[in-house]
């Protein structure tokens, strides 16, 4: 199940305009929230930074926190896993196409959730070797 401008739906049902600003421009944000056993973590600070997000591209916020806070809930209620990516992106949404921001547009609001699966043992440790590699670079460099 997905979040599509207001509806609860499918996914296989979700449409988006190809005038979406955020298809045309890469004009919107998105912030992806892990929930572990159906719980949001740190969810206070993943709304925070979504709307600094939102403040850095002058979009208003279509929603209130509660009302954030109530559509992750629903997304993780209504999808299957116990460890879960939450996944929102708000676009300044359809318009002309059109450099200059539209005046009085509806944004597009979508979430949606994915399996959050553990990194296997090789990932991690790919992971671990790189950032070891960064961080002796960066030291070489002070």
């Amino acid at each position: 199940m997905i979040y599509l401008n207001g509806e609860f739906m499918p996914i296989e049902k979700a449409t988006i305009s190809v005038l979406d600003r955020g298809f045309i421009f890469g004009d919107g944000v998105y912030e992806v929230i892990p929930a572990y056993s159906r719980r949001p973590f740190r969810l206070e600070e993943h709304l925070a930074r979504l709307q600094a997000s939102l403040d850095a591209i002058r979009l208003a916020n279509p929603h209130p926190l509660p009302k954030w806070t109530e559509l992750v809930v629903k997304i993780i209620a209504g999808n299957p896993w116990e460890d879960q990516n939450v996944y929102l992106q708000v676009t300044r949404g359809a318009a002309k196409r059109d450099h200059a921001f539209p005046k009085g547009g509806k944004p597009t609001v979508f979430l949606m959730a994915s399996e959050l699966v553990p990194l296997s043992a090789a990932l991690r440790h790919q992971v671990d070797f790189a950032s070891g590699q960064l961080h002796a670079a960066h030291a070489r460099s002070r």
